[in-house]
C-alpha cells in the first residue's frame, strides 16, 4: 500500500464529489476493483505500525503546502480514509485488517491532530439517508 499511497489518493476528489448512497456504492466498487489486491497484500504483510507511519508520512509530504497540510485538505483526506480506504481494508476480510485500521487511524490522528474513527462498508451504506427532508 505504501508504494501506492499517492496513486490511491490521486482521484480522491472524484470519489468524494457526488455523495449519495447509489454513488457511494458505485464508487466503492470502482475503488475495490482498482485497489483490493494492494490492500489485501498490505494486510497480509504485517508490520502495521511501520506501514501506517509511512502511509501517513507520504500523504503529509504529498499534500503539504508551506510546511503543513491545510485544514480543508485534512478533512478531505480524512473523509476519503473513512469512506474508502478503511472499508476497503476491512472488505479484504483478511486476518489483521481491523488491527491495521486501528493503527492507521491512530497514526493519522496523532500526525494530523485529528480524531477520526472508521466504519465498515456495511455500516456506512446502512447509515445513508435515501432522502433528506423528503426532498432529495
Amino acid at each position: 500500500m505504501n508504494t501506492h499511497t499517492k496513486e490511491i489518493f490521486a482521484d480522491y476528489e472524484h470519489y468524494l464529489r457526488k455523495f449519495r448512497k447509489k454513488d457511494y456504492i458505485q464508487n466503492m466498487e470502482l475503488f475495490r476493483a482498482k485497489w483490493n489486491e494492494i490492500l489485501a497484500a498490505t494486510v497480509q504483510a504485517g508490520n502495521y505500525e511501520e506501514i501506517a507511519k509511512d502511509f501517513v508520512e507520504q500523504l503529509k509530504n504529498t499534500y503539504k503546502r508551506f510546511g503543513k497540510v491545510s485544514k480543508t485538505r485534512k478533512i478531505d483526506l480524512g473523509l476519503f480514509l473513512i469512506y474508502f480506504v478503511f472499508p476497503g481494508i476491512l472488505l479484504t476480510e483478511k486476518a489483521g485488517a481491523k488491527e491495521l485500521c486501528d493503527i492507521l487511524a491512530d497514526s493519522w490522528n496523532e500526525e494530523m491532530g485529528t480524531c477520526i474513527e472508521y466504519l465498515s462498508y456495511d455500516e456506512i451504506v446502512e447509515n445513508f439517508n435515501d432522502k433528506m427532508f423528503g426532498m432529495f
